[in-house]
């Protein structure tokens, strides 16, 4: 057993980059996320919306990726989508697959959808929207001038904030969105940490809860829970923190749909405690513990010792167009059928604008990212994926960290259930565009595309 190390997730060793911009909007914007709002503009600022920026490159001869985490809802229309990513790809030189622009999905942030321009408070949304693109870009032009020779390491935590959200209704047969407490989650929770010279610049956090702790009621722009998480972050370490909203189509947190402030910092503050508990658990930066030798006291006691671990310099990034089946069986209880007719207004557009963004074929046009960055693998796609993809991913690849991204790299395309959901009278069901067997398919093509990112990292050594 002489020399024998202990895992831990892999590291990373390259030329990491990290900035900061500002993308809140004006306090009068555009904003309604929710059918039972009874208004279509914002009325002041909570806290302001972030673009954290990571570029990550092979510190030898590899282009860079970009990760982004904004503090935004969701692409309603592919022409803004495009337009934005488009952008800045072009002025940055980057190809689609080097490049992963990933909201955050808060439910309290203004429209991301120019023909919204005709509503209250909407004249603002195509400057605001270009504004956004320009800071984007300005920020990876700051992190690319700020780059140094960083390490990253990662580590698994746990955090409860996410509850099962598929709640049986106890007055009829169909699922409502709320609070289910008899069905257990996935609580996983994914931390990365960006070093240099000693010093922590960057912590990633990976984790699958949807921001709807403020609803219908609220009329504040606001980063949801993730603002309150990142500012205890920043507190404590000193780093930029980037937010990755994991797979969490039927995760949501116990306290949520509400106005009050308190809550969104309690939820916050949850989360930013775990991976406050999740850093302090870590390894000093680029080491692992092996075990040293045996010293006979009053019990043979077994001697570990941390040591440098062997640092992984890989960088590769795929991008696939699944082609995933629409569905056309017609979902259980119909369209999800209400008597309020503001709720109904906003689900038939909402029905029609996801349909729009899936085309006509009888596939639905699917972008994926894969990413392998030193022995983590990143799969980012613009769906709400249901927390079985991550679940799958890291049960099939033990030995790296493995982050799961909704909301990225594309127009929101609809929720991916389960297929033995597809039997029930649930939101995401009636919602989605996506027929059954897409989730199913869209692991399965995620598990293909890691095997050969991780087969040719070994290949290259």
């Amino acid at each position: 057993m002489s020399g024998a190390a202990c895992w831990t997730p892999p590291s990373f060793q390259g030329l990491i980059g990290v900035a900061t911009a500002d993308i809140t909007p004006p306090a009068d914007i555009h904003l309604r996320n929710w059918g039972a709002a009874p208004h279509r503009q914002a009325t002041g600022i909570h806290q302001r919306l972030l673009a954290v920026v990571l570029t990550i490159r092979n510190p030898v001869d590899g282009a860079p990726l970009l990760l982004a985490g904004l503090d935004l809802g969701w692409w309603m229309d592919p022409e803004d989508e495009a337009a934005l990513r488009e952008s800045v790809a072009a002025k940055l030189g980057l190809t689609d697959d080097q490049l992963v622009l990933a909201l955050t999905h808060t439910h309290a942030g203004p429209s991301l959808r120019r023909a919204d321009r005709d509503q209250d408070g909407g004249a603002k949304l195509p400057e605001y929207l270009d504004e956004v693109a320009a800071r984007i870009v300005a920020a990876e032009r700051e992190a690319l001038a700020a780059e140094e020779l960083s390490t990253l390491d990662w580590e698994y935590g746990r955090c409860t904030l996410a509850a099962h959200r598929d709640l049986p209704d106890p007055a009829g047969n169909r699922v409502v969105s709320g609070f289910n407490p008899d069905v257990a989650v996935d609580d996983t929770l994914l931390v990365g940490r960006v070093c240099s010279s000693g010093a922590t610049r960057a912590v990633i956090v990976n984790y699958a809860c949807h921001p709807t702790t403020l609803a219908w009621q609220n009329s504040l722009v606001s980063p949801d829970f993730v603002g309150p998480m990142r500012d205890l972050v920043r507190a404590e370490t000193g780093a930029a923190c980037l937010f990755l909203q994991g797979a969490s189509g039927e995760l949501a947190p116990r306290l949520q749909y509400t106005d009050d402030l308190d809550v969104v910092r309690h939820n916050g503050r949850q989360l930013g405690f775990a991976v406050l508990s999740t850093l302090e658990g870590m390894l000093p930066s680029g080491t692992t513990l092996a075990f040293e030798r045996v010293v006979d006291s009053g019990a043979p006691l077994a001697v570990w010792r941390t040591r440098p671990a062997e640092l992984d310099t890989t960088v590769a990034a795929r991008r696939r167009i699944l082609q995933l089946p629409r569905r056309t069986e017609d979902p259980p209880g119909g369209a999800g059928r209400t008597d309020d007719p503001r709720a109904a207004a906003m689900r038939a557009e909402r029905a029609a604008r996801i349909a729009r963004a899936a085309g006509t074929g009888a596939a639905v046009a699917f972008p994926v990212n894969s990413w392998r960055i030193g022995g983590a693998l990143l799969v980012a796609h613009p769906g709400e994926a249901y927390s079985m993809l991550q679940t799958a991913l890291r049960k099939a690849f033990p030995d790296h960290a493995v982050a799961v991204v909704n909301l990225a790299g594309g127009v929101h395309l609809g929720y991916l259930p389960p297929s033995e959901v597809y039997d029930t009278d649930t939101y995401q069901v009636w919602q989605t565009p996506l027929g059954r067997g897409s989730l199913e398919r869209l692991t399965a093509e995620s598990l293909d595309v890691l095997r050969m990112l991780v087969r040719e990292g070994r290949d290259a050594l």
